[in-house]
């Protein structure tokens, strides 16, 4: 059994960010590109675009499904926010393939979006549902940087302790690797996608996952925001992230009552190769940590990797002309303490980080950008 290290994980590790050579320089994969380009997703019960956005749409990805996009459900009659295309939905056949991935709202951590298959009394199967952290509207939700894998074809399972945690959903546990499998990684394009769903029921909140195997290691730590399970009886956001350890070793942090109600490995990615991506231009005191500051262009998928900090301005960075996307994006970074921060994308490729719920102080001094990803 680990000791669970909570927060104090992560304080602990930032003090050695130092520490350490550049990521895993010698991976190199071929990059594929995004698949019959956008498709424009009909929104429903009362669910609309948000004026001046982009349209909320759905693409593949090298057998990713990516979303992007502005939506508005404050009015709406129901959380379904629309119907997944056969085309971009997770197939495994036992009709109980749900998969929970994380949705930016402006300026916060935001909510859930959650894809049911089974068909819903007095409606249909296939739905997407999107439910806010409590206390935030549903006015603005950002679809950029939401995504999940097609499939577990390919993925390697990751060992867990079976008395501290079990697999909850079947999307992945009844994949290739049998029933008692909730926790997989793979490598697509140089990067390792993580899938499956864990819940715990240890009232001691252990928040050590497993330890990956070396093919998905980095020489750096690595953080990356997930989706935590929602507990009806307690005001908690399901916002989390998990840090991978140059050991393998993974730990989740977030509140502990969340992570321990469910905490879904859905959609999150980071980098093992510098390949295709740039170094990021830094302004304003921003600085990278030990694993640099890089972004990338992936068939039209804007995908960051590294962290920074020492910022005296919430403006950081600069996109290069051919990233930049057609108009203002939003997507959310894990900062210091496991506190979501919203980032905004400009279409001018300014890069700016939201001091409506975390001072600049804190962003300031610990902000991955592993994980984030938007499409242009």
């Amino acid at each position: 059994m680990r000791r669970s290290w909570l927060l104090v994980g992560l304080m602990v590790s930032l003090a050695a960010a130092g520490c350490g050579t550049d990521e895993s320089s010698g991976v190199t994969e071929a990059q594929g590109a995004l698949t019959g380009g956008w498709t424009t997703l009909t929104l429903e019960n009362g669910w609309r675009t948000v004026t001046g956005t982009t349209a909320p749409a759905v693409g593949l990805y090298n057998g990713t499904t990516v979303f992007r996009g502005v939506l508005d459900g404050h009015l709406s009659s129901s959380s379904t926010a629309f119907h997944l295309p056969s085309t971009f939905r997770p197939t495994t056949g036992t009709g109980n393939d749900y998969v929970d991935v994380r949705v930016a709202f402006a300026g916060s951590g935001g909510g859930t979006l959650t894809y049911n298959p089974k068909l819903i009394p007095g409606g249909e199967g296939d739905n997407v549902t999107i439910v806010a952290d409590p206390g935030l509207s549903l006015s603005y939700v950002s679809l950029d940087g939401a995504a999940f894998d097609l499939t577990g074809d390919s993925s390697t399972a990751i060992p867990y302790d079976t008395t501290e945690w079990q697999g909850v959903y079947a999307h992945r546990v009844q994949g290739p690797h049998g029933l008692d499998q909730a926790a997989l990684a793979k490598s697509v394009d140089g990067f390792v996608h993580f899938q499956g769903y864990l819940t715990s029921a240890d009232p001691t909140f252990p928040n050590y996952l497993f330890t990956l195997p070396a093919a998905f290691r980095t020489n750096q730590q690595v953080t990356v925001p997930v989706a935590l399970g929602a507990v009806p009886s307690q005001t908690l956001n399901g916002w989390g992230q998990i840090t991978i350890y140059p050991s393998g070793d993974v730990y989740v942090n977030g509140n502990p009552y969340s992570y321990a109600a469910g905490t879904s490995l859905e959609g999150a990615f980071y980098s093992r190769t510098v390949t295709g991506n740039s170094a990021l231009t830094l302004v304003n005191g921003w600085t990278s940590g030990a694993r640099q500051a890089r972004v990338g262009n992936y068939g039209g998928v804007i995908r960051f990797q590294g962290s920074i900090s020492g910022g005296t301005n919430v403006s950081f960075g600069t996109l290069p002309l051919a990233m930049r996307p057609p108009r203002d994006v939003t997507i959310v970074a894990a900062a210091y303490g496991g506190v979501p921060v919203a980032i905004t994308v400009q279409s001018t490729g300014n890069l700016k980080v939201s001091t409506a719920y975390v001072p600049l102080s804190v962003t300031a001094m610990f902000l991955s950008l592993d994980g984030l990803s938007f499409g242009i």
